[in-house]
C-alpha cells in the first residue's frame, strides 16, 4: 500500500516547490515515491534557471490533454511545464535529455508527473465536492511569503512559465487539500484499520528508521496515515479516469 505524506501532491509541480518553502503545517513521516525530494526541488527553484528557447519539453507530447478525470480535462501545458523544470534541473547537472540514453529517465519522470497530476485532480474535486474553501486572506499571506523569497518575483515566475494567477490557484488548492487530509476530517471517515495493519506499517518504518519511537508513541499517527492512504486509494478507484498518454 502506498503511503502518502500530507502534501504528497506538491512533490512535482514547480509552483508547489515554491509553496513548500512558505507553507507551514505538519507533514507525515511516511515516504513518498516522488522522483525528487523537496530540498532538491526548492534548490532548483531558488537557482531561477533561464527558460528554454523552445518552451517545450524534449519529449514530443501530442494532444491537448494529459487525462480526463470525472469529465474534467488536465491540460497538456501542465505536464509540459513540469517536464521543462526537470530538464532544466538536470541540465545544470550536465544531463542532456536530448541524448537517447537519457530519454528513459525522462519518460519515467513524465509518468510520475502524470500520476501526480491525476491524483491531484481527484483530490481537488473531492475537496470541492465537500465545499472546502481556502481563506483568501491566507492565500495572499502565502503568496506574499513566496514573493519575498525572490529578488524579482515576476521574472522568477516568467522564467518558469507561470503567472501570479496560476500560483494563487495552486495555493488555493493546497489550502483546500490541507483541510481534506487534515486529521479531524480523516478521523471522521468511516474507514477502519486493523492492529495488524498498524503493526505492519510500524515494522516497515522501523526498517527505514531504527530511531523511530516506540509503537505506542506513534500508533495514532500511523493509524491516521493508514486511513488517509485508504481514503485516497478509494477516491482514486471511484473516479472515472481516462489517461490520454
Amino acid at each position: 500500500m502506498k503511503m502518502y505524506p500530507t502534501k504528497f501532491w506538491l512533490s512535482l509541480p514547480l509552483s508547489a516547490g515554491l509553496i513548500l518553502t512558505a507553507c507551514s503545517g505538519d507533514n507525515s513521516d511516511a515516504e513518498t515515491e516522488s522522483l525528487l525530494n523537496e530540498d532538491e526541488t526548492e534548490t532548483a527553484l531558488n537557482d531561477e534557471p533561464e527558460p528554454t528557447g523552445s518552451g517545450e519539453s524534449v519529449l514530443e507530447l501530442e494532444g491537448d490533454t494529459v487525462a480526463t478525470v470525472n469529465g474534467q480535462d488536465i491540460p497538456m501545458e501542465q505536464l509540459e511545464m513540469q517536464l521543462q523544470q526537470y530538464e532544466l534541473m538536470f541540465a545544470e547537472q550536465g544531463i542532456d535529455f536530448a541524448e537517447e540514453e537519457n530519454l528513459e529517465l525522462l519518460m519515467q519522470i513524465q509518468q510520475g508527473i502524470v500520476d501526480e497530476l491525476v491524483q491531484l485532480e481527484v483530490l481537488v474535486q473531492e475537496a470541492d465536492r465537500l465545499n472546502f474553501e481556502a481563506d483568501e486572506n491566507e492565500v495572499q499571506v502565502e503568496l506574499e511569503q513566496i514573493r519575498l523569497q525572490f529578488d524579482d518575483f515576476e521574472d522568477a515566475l516568467e522564467a518558469q512559465g507561470y503567472t501570479e494567477d496560476m500560483l494563487e490557484n495552486e495555493i488555493r488548492d493546497s489550502l483546500k487539500l490541507n483541510q481534506l487530509l487534515a486529521d479531524d476530517h480523516i478521523l471522521s471517515l468511516e474507514i477502519e484499520v486493523t492492529d495488524e495493519e498498524i503493526e505492519e506499517s510500524y515494522e516497515q518504518q522501523v526498517a527505514e528508521n531504527p530511531e523511530i519511537n516506540d509503537l505506542e508513541d506513534v500508533r495514532d499517527a500511523i493509524e491516521i496515515q493508514l486511513i488517509q492512504t485508504k481514503y485516497i486509494d478509494q477516491l482514486y478507484d471511484e473516479a472515472d479516469i481516462d489517461i490520454h498518454m
